[in-house]
């Protein structure tokens, strides 16, 4: 059984002005040096700046990517959660044929387990794409990019004790070309229980 626990994320602070459209992006692994560029151009924060660090002559793109990270936290661009929690992430997007969808989940802190013991490959993935992860985990000490894991709730009983949370207000919300992503803090140790007893 996967053990998921809630956690005191680091995110944006609400600076005034911030639209967190302007902050996101696309996972690195999909973003070409074009989309990298007009990413850069739209916020000096944005994320690609850490995730995606470019190559530059006689320079360590990971360690300065970690440079980056720590001063972003002294100049609380990234502000730590006050209290550990599980975060609703709810997006809506339309498909080529015009069809619109709303995919929910939760991100929180997932235990890893030894390989073997339950963990199963999903996809082959390149050797310097696994390389180029590992060394920029290493260098920040931080995860830039959720793991999507799929589970089969076809009541909808996982996300019934989030209902009154997802009526409020969203801490963030973020426009695309065609999707919108809202995101939603949730502290309250009696709501995480109950939503992590039902995942369970």
């Amino acid at each position: 059984m996967a053990q998921i626990r809630p956690f005191a994320a680091l995110r944006y602070a609400r600076m005034p002005g911030l639209d967190f459209s302007d902050v996101v992006a696309p996972p690195y692994d999909v973003l070409s040096g074009a989309d990298r560029q007009s990413l850069i151009s739209r916020h000096p924060h944005n994320i690609v700046h850490l995730d995606l660090p470019n190559e530059a002559a006689g320079d360590d793109r990971y360690a300065r990517a970690a440079a980056r990270f720590r001063r972003w936290q002294v100049e609380e661009v990234l502000v730590r959660e006050a209290k550990p929690a599980l975060y609703v992430l709810e997006q809506s997007f339309q498909l080529a044929a015009g069809r619109r969808l709303t995919r929910t989940g939760l991100i929180g802190r997932l235990l890893v387990v030894p390989w073997g013991e339950g963990v199963l490959p999903h996809e082959r993935t390149f050797p310097h794409a696994k390389a180029d992860r590992l060394a920029l985990l290493a260098a920040t000490r931080a995860e830039f990019n959720p793991v999507f894991f799929l589970y089969s709730d076809p009541l909808g009983e996982v996300l019934a004790p989030l209902a009154e949370v997802r009526r409020q207000p969203p801490a963030a919300i973020s426009h695309g070309d065609d999707s919108v992503d809202r995101l939603w803090t949730v502290t309250d140790p009696q709501v995480i229980a109950a939503t992590l007893n039902r995942l369970a």
